[in-house]
């Protein structure tokens, strides 16, 4: 959702005057994914996508709020998350899914 906001914010406020700017920034792009794709692990030490791929989700939420002992937030995310469980029949399955792993 945060990449399509993203993506709807650049293109009603970047206006692109001719096919050869577009094609240009395609291509920096293409490149930029390249590098972080091929090459990163040359200048990190480990590959970033791979890391980040294969690594365990957590909720940023909680994260920050173990980080900073507010025990009060982490309540109120579990009980919205069990809100989405109830009405949402796919995260339910998700859910035990990941419980059964």
């Amino acid at each position: 959702m945060l990449g399509v906001s993203i993506c709807v914010a650049f293109v009603s406020h970047v206006r692109l005057p001719n096919i050869k700017t577009c094609a240009m920034l395609l291509v920096c792009l293409f490149v930029y994914d390249i590098f972080w794709v091929f090459f990163s692990e040359r200048f990190f030490g480990a590959n970033v996508m791979v890391s980040v791929a294969t690594q365990q989700a957590s909720n940023p939420v909680h994260t920050v709020a173990n980080s900073l002992n507010l025990l009060g937030v982490e309540l109120i995310t579990e009980v919205l998350y069990l809100i989405l469980l109830h009405y949402i029949p796919y995260i339910q399955e998700t859910a035990i899914i990941l419980k059964e792993l």
